[in-house]
């Protein structure tokens, strides 16, 4: 084989070699397209699925910063009803205080009554005696 064969069989080979280097170039770059088209679509999804979790996360704050304000609302009335508690508390035991001293009070009107009870009982007994010596004294008269 000459010089002139082997370079152009040489040349030959070379310019497959590069048409195959190409269409691997064009394959490999069709498969890049292919992947980065994949990721592209993935990068929608996941950035839909951002969008949405974006969206319930402000409706969870939201709904974070009402409990949080009906938590404050609820505490102030709470310690507002300490307060009332604490008052009525006083009050009872002010009442309490009252009712002792009322009982004591009908406790010695009770002893009065009872007194004065004995008393009348013992007028009646004295008037009824009363009566019978003036029904007496009256018979010894019209007797005379």
């Amino acid at each position: 084989m000459s010089y002139k064969d082997a370079a152009v069989k040489l040349a030959n080979e070379l310019a497959t070699e590069f048409v195959n280097i190409r269409a691997d170039r064009m394959e490999l770059g069709q498969q890049l397209t292919e992947r980065i088209n994949g990721v592209g679509s993935r990068v929608k999804i996941v950035d839909g699925k951002v969008t949405t979790l974006d969206a319930k996360v402000d409706t969870l704050d939201s709904k974070v910063d009402a409990l949080d304000a009906r938590v404050g609302s609820l505490e102030t009335k709470v310690d507002a009803l300490d307060v009332r508690v604490g008052s009525l508390e006083t009050k009872v035991d002010a009442l309490d205080v009252r009712v002792g001293s009322l009982e004591t009070k009908v406790d010695a009107l009770d002893a009065k009554v009872d007194a004065l009870d004995a008393k009348v009982d013992g007028l009646q007994g004295t008037q009824l005696e009363m009566m019978n010596i003036l029904v007496a004294i009256q018979r010894k008269l019209d007797v005379n």
